[in-house]
């Protein structure tokens, strides 16, 4: 069938109306608005429907506190015996521990208690070695250090992985992150993890205090935006998966530009990448990518030391959201964002628009519609 000028040019001005029609609304306030924004502009140029991203969030919760909590064997020692060792400063951390106050101290002072057991354990060894009368009594000291040993990391999981403080930093209840979220605005949870890497590899010696620990964990429980990083990358990824999988689809439909040579279809659809994706999509993925190099990498090394044997609670977590297996979130990620740049190309190659080629926008084109 014959179509005039005239016809071709209404067309053209009936989707330019369209494709008008949102921007006139305003910018998206939510990422969920952010994708259905460029998805639906997607649609309307290419004249199709989308797969829709169905994805129950979150993936994974993270487990609470009495599931990952470990069991750490209680030492039994001669009280005392250790009580009448006026020479050595254990007796008096010994007789707080097993004070009503000592009784009750939280995961993480216990974690600051059994280092200062064995700092001070190893100067009362050295005490009591050099004396003859108290042989029995090194050799129990002896078998409570090593046991102590074993046992710590253990003690420092349950202050940190099992703890409150991560309860909060790990939660999802929040949803995800606003469009102006800015990783460089989160500096302190960056260093209050980073201190917590550093301690979880050595939990015996880690020059750690109880202000500093605590201090910490205040930073935790202030800045709680890790659980909310899950969220915003599971639902990016999801949301860009379906958009990579309806632009296959269109392609394999058939050509967008038969001829080889731009048109106006393809035009609008080249700035529907550089004014809704470059301007508005890529800098909010770009804050989630930028997140993740700050704050995963000390969990996972944090993670990685302590994790030991009884870590069964916390393994799909871990493989989600920890690891770089088959199932992380962050390959599938990085997955999703190649495929999208490879799917793009594809399509402006078609029309001869890719980069370098005289189809290509140039400065002037690129005007929001």
């Amino acid at each position: 069938m014959f179509v005039s000028s005239r016809q071709l040019c209404a067309g053209a001005l009936m989707l330019l109306a369209s494709l008008s029609l949102t921007a006139c609304l305003g910018p998206p306030d939510t990422s969920a608005e952010l994708f259905q924004d460029y998805r639906d502009r997607l649609e309307r140029v290419l004249d199709t429907d989308f797969p829709v991203a169905e994805r129950t969030l979150p993936v994974e919760v993270y487990p609470r506190s009495k599931v990952l909590l470990r069991d750490v064997a209680e030492l039994k020692i001669n009280l005392l015996d250790f009580l009448g060792l006026t020479d050595c400063e254990l007796n008096r951390l010994v007789g707080f521990r097993n004070s009503s106050l000592g009784k009750m101290m939280p995961a993480s002072q216990k974690w600051l208690y059994e280092q200062q057991f064995l700092s001070l354990g190893e100067a009362c060894l050295t005490t009591l070695e050099s004396q003859e009368e108290e042989a029995d009594l090194a050799v129990e000291l002896r078998q409570a250090l090593a046991s102590k040993r074993e046992e710590i990391r253990n003690v420092a999981w349950n202050a940190t992985w099992a703890g409150p403080e991560w309860q909060a930093l790990m939660s999802q209840k929040e949803g995800g992150f606003e469009l102006g979220f800015q990783a460089g605005d989160w500096v302190e949870l960056s260093l209050a993890l980073s201190s917590f890497a550093e301690w979880s590899a050595r939990p015996e010696s880690a020059s750690i205090n109880a202000d500093s620990l605590e201090a910490l964990n205040r930073r935790l429980l202030t800045y709680p935006m890790v659980g909310r990083l899950l969220v915003s990358t599971e639902e990016a990824s999801a949301q860009m998966g379906a958009i990579v999988e309806g632009l296959r689809r269109r392609l394999a439909e058939r050509p967008l530009c038969v001829s080889g040579a731009p048109t106006e279809r393809s035009r609008i659809l080249q700035n529907v990448l550089v004014n809704i994706y470059i301007v508005r999509v890529q800098p909010y993925l770009a804050q989630l990518e930028k997140a993740r190099r700050e704050w995963l990498p000390p969990l996972q090394r944090s993670y990685e030391h302590l994790q030991g044997d009884q870590s069964v609670a916390l393994r799909a977590f871990a493989q989600r959201y920890l690891q770089e297996g088959e199932s992380s979130l962050w390959r599938e990620f990085r997955h999703t964002a190649a495929a999208h740049a490879a799917v793009w190309t594809e399509m402006l190659a078609q029309c001869g628009m890719a980069p370098g080629n005289r189809g290509a926008m140039t400065s002037d084109d690129r005007q929001t519609r």
